[in-house]
């Protein structure tokens, strides 16, 4: 029974991941999908994140963290607003497609969850292997 258990897990956090990679900018890196979560996550608590608590928020180089914000922000992903009492100040504001990726990420993940999800067991390996394209290579391959 623990094995069948483990298998379930491991199917739905499979399919979790595929539907991140599907859904958000990942590109091989996870430092975009985590300024994407933290800056919807500090808008919705009503404290945006300015550029310098975002750096001091995540585990990341400042220049890691500078470049995948312009990508972000030239993708629209992210907006910045200054500050309204000090115009030095900008916030980060999660844009329209960001929060759209979030609610169909949450729609998906509660399909997968309750076991709805009709694509979960189709191409496991593939769908793993091009969410990290940089990273997971075919068993005796060479790699990238």
């Amino acid at each position: 029974m623990e094995g069948s258990a483990a298998l379930e897990s491991a199917r739905v956090i499979c399919a979790l991941r595929r539907h991140a990679g599907d859904l958000f900018p990942i590109n091989g890196s996870n430092i975009p999908l985590d300024i994407c979560l933290i800056v919807s996550l500090r808008y919705h608590e009503g404290s945006p994140l300015t550029m310098k608590q975002l750096v001091q928020e995540l585990p990341y180089s400042e220049a890691g963290i500078q470049y995948n914000i312009r990508m972000l922000k030239d993708q629209n992903w992210i907006l910045l607003r200054q500050g309204t009492e000090d115009k030095r100040v900008r916030h980060l504001i999660p844009a329209r497609k960001l929060e759209s990726a979030l609610l169909d990420f949450q729609t998906r993940a509660e399909s997968t969850i309750n076991g709805e999800d009709e694509t979960e067991n189709l191409g496991l390996y593939t769908n793993l292997a091009s969410y990290g394209e940089h990273t997971l290579h075919a068993p005796g391959g060479g790699g990238g």
